[in-house]
């Protein structure tokens, strides 16, 4: 089996892959593989058919984890990846929003090892959409003021973006005490999923026209 991304190219054997008790080399080897696929001149037209497959076996095995263009990415429910986290994902792909995906990213796969860690990504995802989207602010807060008169975010919105700051000012203190090298939290995964979650459907509204209601979110 030839893996890897670009010119790096390097060889595992797959017996070896498939008696794999380490979930995190076994990840990794499909991203690289998926990323050989996407690189490759005369099999990139396979790529979204690479995806596909993964998925269907993650489904079958009742494995917690699906692929998002090319992208291996821990899922909290089915129906909410559907829903909000693929397509938030895939609605932030291209210049303009890369900051905010790939911060979207790193909370997705902060969430199994680190969920104030997530929690803070995410926040900073949805900075970086505001920001994007030509809100004014160097914080959560001035950037939702901003959206608001713009018509972004409606006024009846002001206790979820309220709840959203003082979560994220919760996750920011309990990291500060606990320090990362010491891997302990009072956040739980639980918690970065809402905050994951909560974020993509914001981003899914503030990106997506289409998904914004006259009077705002």
């Amino acid at each position: 089996m030839r893996l890897g991304g670009g010119y790096n190219v390097r060889s595992i054997d797959g017996d070896s892959l498939i008696k794999a008790t380490n979930a995190d080399v076994a990840l990794d080897v499909i991203g690289s593989f998926a990323l050989y696929v996407k690189d490759g001149r005369s099999i990139s037209r396979f790529a979204s058919d690479f995806d596909q497959f993964v998925n269907t076996v993650f489904e079958d095995y009742r494995v917690a984890y699906r692929m998002v263009d090319q992208e291996v990415i821990p899922i909290g429910s089915d129906e909410l990846h559907t829903e909000v986290v693929a397509p938030a994902l895939r609605l932030l792909v291209g210049a303009q929003f890369s900051k905010a995906h790939a911060a979207y990213l790193d909370a997705l796969k902060e969430i199994p090892a680190s969920p104030a860690n997530a929690i803070t990504d995410a926040g900073t995802a949805l900075q970086e959409v505001l920001t994007a989207v030509g809100c004014a602010g160097n914080a959560l807060g001035p950037l939702i003021k901003s959206a608001k008169k713009k018509g972004l975010l409606a006024p009846h919105d002001d206790a979820l973006n309220n709840g959203l700051e003082n979560f994220l000012n919760w996750a920011s203190a309990d990291r500060s005490q606990t320090g990362d090298g010491h891997h302990v939290s009072d956040a739980t995964r639980a918690d970065a999923w809402l905050m994951v979650h909560i974020v993509g459907a914001l981003i899914v509204r503030l990106v997506d026209p289409s998904k914004r209601s006259t009077s705002g979110i």
